[in-house]
């Protein structure tokens, strides 16, 4: 029992450094976060392509870089590009080790719960806590990684792509798609309107939860409210009401928080392969990657067509689930 809570704790932390290092380090995400997701998207499809089972020393030693340059990334401002960059490459081989230990605890979708709901909850509430030495919370966020180190090696499988998996490669892309979208275009809309940030974080972490019940009976409805749900946060955005504008984006939460736990379970659920993990979560970060390019390359567009293209692809989405689901 204690070898599954210090795996779901590495998993939790891992969260808490991805959403508040990399990823939440500055809102002007147009310059750093290209910088960490298209080497860390490039690296999962590689490791998927040519099978590459990273080893022991191989993590270890990833480990160890990541948490220096975190701790070195606010003190090297002609450097922090470069670092975004190695930091993209070396933490998709961590993931990968918690993935491999995730699929070996029994009950695994509730310690995938808690885990994605404790890290996020860790970000929330360092989102409410005023940081008047800033170097001092990159310390503490390197630190947070070391949780992985006395994780035991996991053999990860070389095996054929399932193809259950490849049905779902071009759902996964166009919903995470959205995300892109929402991330460059939503959040800062919604930034604009509140006084304390990470407060939408409550309804990811309600969503994780609800995920969890849901997937006891009925788990292929996840996708679905997932979807549904972000088709009505597209539509209420475009009232530019700044009200409306917190509800569209808590439901984009609470949207993201069914289909992540549903992705995260289903990829642990297939055969441990290497190839799984790096193309499941390889698709995912492509779609993100992607949604952020298209909004920067449509920086003078009105908010009108974008909602229309984020409604258009949801519906899509539905469609893709739908004959999918059929396949498999």
């Amino acid at each position: 029992m204690i070898n599954y809570i210090q795996q779901i704790i590495a998993f939790a932390l891992f969260e808490f450094w991805l959403l508040s290092f990399p990823l939440g380090i500055s809102n002007d995400v147009e310059w750093h976060i290209l910088f960490f997701l298209v080497p860390h998207t490039i690296t999962y499809l590689l490791l998927g392509k040519l099978s590459i089972n990273p080893t022991k020393s191989l993590l270890n030693a990833s480990i160890i870089i990541i948490m220096l340059f975190t701790f070195i990334y606010p003190y090297s401002l002609h450097m922090q590009k470069l670092i975004l960059i190695f930091t993209g490459i070396l933490s998709t081989f961590l993931l990968l080790k918690i993935f491999s230990n995730l699929k070996t605890i029994p009950n695994m979708p509730l310690f995938v719960c808690i885990g994605l709901a404790l890290g996020n909850t860790l970000v929330l509430l360092f989102k409410q806590i005023p940081i008047i030495d800033e170097p001092f919370i990159y310390l503490f966020y390197g630190i947070s990684l070391i949780s992985i180190l006395p994780l035991p090696i996991q053999p990860i499988k070389d095996e054929p792509l399932l193809k259950e998996l490849k049905n779902w490669l071009s759902f996964i892309f166009i919903f995470y798609l959205i995300g892109g979208i929402f991330y460059n275009f939503l959040l800062p809309q919604y930034l604009k309107t509140i006084k304390s940030e990470g407060l939408e974080l409550i309804f990811y972490i309600t969503a994780v939860f609800g995920a969890f019940l849901i997937q006891i009976k009925q788990k292929e409805l996840l996708p679905i409210l997932g979807i549904f749900l972000g088709i009505i946060s597209f539509s209420i955005f475009q009232t530019e009401n700044p009200l409306l504008i917190k509800y569209s984006l808590y439901l984009s939460q609470f949207s993201f928080g069914l289909f992540d736990f549903y992705l995260i379970t289903s990829l642990l659920n297939m055969s441990d392969s290497i190839k799984v993990y790096s193309y499941g979560l390889g698709t995912m970060c492509l779609g993100i990657t992607s949604g952020i390019i298209l909004v920067g390359l449509m920086n003078n567009s009105t908010l009108f067509p974008m909602v229309v293209v984020g409604n258009v692809i949801l519906a899509v989405s539905i469609l893709v689930f739908y004959f999918i689901s059929k396949k498999v």
